[in-house]
């Protein structure tokens, strides 16, 4: 009887492909030679494998958010200008160009893939039970839970931003050298209600990271105290929080990448939180939504003028930065309009008239109004939500 070894090496490459996702790759080319040549000797193998787990809209991103680290662009010379220039909306020109990717590039890639496919999970949980008003006594219907492919790629995309900004300017050694400059590069490259899909996720990674250090906090006793990552914990509780003395460290803890936040997540014990973090040897405090404050208050508009934004000029933007938007629902940009657009005096509340955030966008933040389609956001019960948050009612 044949075995595989008498097969041709594209028919074993082909086997190689049905693997469940690139990650296991390593461990079947360490078990015979026949894969091993295999894999060398059709080199789109790894490309194709990553295509099976990474949605084609989303494969470039992906691809940036490798080139986007520090170590990857100290080695080839790249600045965060030069890469959201050259590189951010052509990462494989980063890679010579062609779509030949080596297994260490697409680990990473895989890997992160899996902490992003969780987060948007819980993103997604958090944001509709409330959007929908539902209590989470009960599974939320499935119709409700099934995004849209536009709905899927913004929330993902936003999630990629976030890992490529802290890798662009949150490595701890260099972070004081990037000025407003250097990170209006990388807000340029959208709109502002894409822009307002990052603070989204921002908010709720934020979120996220409370919930995890108050679970930790209360399995320690009264008046206790802890020290992680050379950080003072706890004390009295109450006092801890109303000092919100929590803040500091979660900004730290925002430096992370996806994956390494995933692990963070997951951690429920003090001991399995400083593990987490062990290896993190530069964390900075992230300033991501000041940033993009301080961005939208000095946004020039195209025509130069002194910063005042009509619906024509932001029509203008919209055309020239939002060329990856793969689908036609444009609800989100309806839904930023409809906050940030001044109706007495014709012009929106960006640029030279842009406002800081008020408490009720962090509540149209906590349930992802930029992200969702019409459809969904047509339901009555999304509109009674959104109407709450809009009155700066908790929801």
């Amino acid at each position: 009887m044949a075995t595989i070894t008498a097969l041709p090496l594209h028919l074993v490459a082909d086997i190689l492909g049905m693997l469940p996702n690139v990650q296991h790759l390593p461990n079947v080319l360490m078990s015979h030679r026949i894969f091993y040549n295999a894999y060398v000797d059709n080199p789109s193998l790894i490309i194709d494998m990553l295509r099976l787990q990474v949605p084609e809209n989303l494969l470039p991103l992906a691809v940036a958010a490798y080139t986007s680290q520090k170590s990857f662009r100290d080695r080839n010379g790249i600045d965060p200008v030069k890469f959201m220039a050259e590189h951010y909306d052509k990462p494989f020109a980063s890679l010579g160009g062609s779509y030949h990717i080596s297994l260490d590039q697409a680990l990473y890639i895989s890997r992160l893939d899996d902490a992003l496919n969780d987060m948007r999970n819980d993103f997604c949980t958090a944001s509709l039970y409330k959007l929908h008003d539902l209590s989470r006594e009960f599974p939320m219907p499935p119709e409700l839970r099934r995004l849209s492919d536009g709905e899927f790629y913004r929330i993902s995309r936003a999630m990629y931003r976030f890992h490529i900004y802290g890798n662009l300017f949150l490595d701890g050694e260099d972070a004081e050298q990037y000025d407003e400059s250097h990170k209006a590069a990388f807000f340029d490259c959208h709109s502002p209600w894409v822009n307002e899909q990052l603070a989204c996720v921002c908010d709720f990674l934020e979120t996220k990271l409370t919930g995890v250090m108050l679970g930790l906090l209360s399995q320690t006793p009264a008046c206790a105290q802890l020290v992680i990552n050379g950080f003072e914990w706890g004390g009295n509780l109450t006092e801890w929080l109303t000092s919100r003395s929590q803040v500091f460290e979660e900004q730290r803890c925002l430096s992370l990448g996806l994956a390494d936040l995933h692990h963070l997540f997951k951690a429920r014990t003090c001991e399995e939180w400083q593990a987490s973090l062990d290896g993190a040897t530069n964390l900075c405090e992230s300033t991501l939504e000041d940033d993009l404050v301080t961005f939208n208050r000095r946004k020039k508009t195209t025509s130069g003028n002194s910063g005042t934004w009509t619906v024509e000029e932001m029509d203008k933007l919209a055309q020239e930065v939002d060329s990856d938007e793969n689908s036609t629902d444009d609800h989100p940009r309806r839904m930023w309009s409809k906050i940030y657009y001044d109706s007495v005096h014709e012009r929106f509340r960006f640029g030279a008239h842009a406002w800081a955030p008020m408490r009720f966008v962090y509540g149209l933040r906590s349930v992802g109004y930029v992200m969702w389609d019409q459809g969904r956001m047509e339901d009555e019960a999304t509109k009674a939500t959104i109407a709450r948050a809009y009155r700066g009612e908790p929801v």
